[in-house]
């Protein structure tokens, strides 16, 4: 009676120390779970930063190319109506002398 009895209280001593054993171990588990969580959102919160960096990078440039490229195409359209002009005074001269010309024979 006396041996059943520590044999007992020993198996119940067993399994709570098993008890406290295995809620250590799940939670040293679960806190080393919560850290790899944590560090692969951090990880990709990073990278989500690193890449919207690169597109903010890569439309600034685009929109700077545009604008250069839209004042060269401004700077081409205004020496066409410029060169026009010019074009335009030559012949009104022209007419004007052969206008002349015709006046002074007649």
């Amino acid at each position: 009676w006396l041996y059943r009895n520590k044999y007992k209280s020993m198996r119940k001593a067993a399994g709570t120390l098993q008890r406290y054993v295995r809620g250590f171990l799940a939670r040293r588990r679960t806190q080393g779970i919560r850290r790899t969580k944590a560090a692969i959102k951090i990880q990709a919160a990073y990278r989500g930063y690193l890449q919207r960096q690169k597109f903010l990078r890569l439309k600034a440039l685009t929109i700077q190319l545009q604008a250069h490229i839209r004042a060269f195409r401004a700077r081409q359209v205004f020496k066409g109506m410029k060169e026009y002009k010019a074009a335009t005074i030559i012949q009104k001269n022209a007419r004007a002398w052969v206008a002349r010309l015709k006046y002074k024979r007649d």
